[in-house]
């Protein structure tokens, strides 16, 4: 099972992919750039995340990508 985070701002879509159980949504929708480097830090085995580049936050898109796989390198990004 995939496990995936989700931050986009759309806990609608969080609460859908739970359905699917081909994926494991390992939290709530990430409200903020901070909340993903929280759940990154706790959670190592996180595959995927789906990620929208207007998430609050201090970090540009570029940035954030950069600082997320510097914690998880190979995490894909949607």
């Amino acid at each position: 099972m995939k496990k995936i985070i989700t931050a986009i701002n759309n806990p609608k879509l969080n609460e859908q992919l739970k359905q699917l159980n081909q994926y494991k949504i390992v939290a709530p929708d990430i409200q903020y750039q901070d909340g993903i480097f929280e759940i990154l830090e706790k959670e190592k085995e996180i595959q995927f995340l789906i990620l929208s580049e207007i998430l609050y936050g201090k970090n540009n898109l570029k940035e954030l990508i950069q600082k997320i796989k510097k914690i998880n390198s190979k995490i894909k990004i949607i």
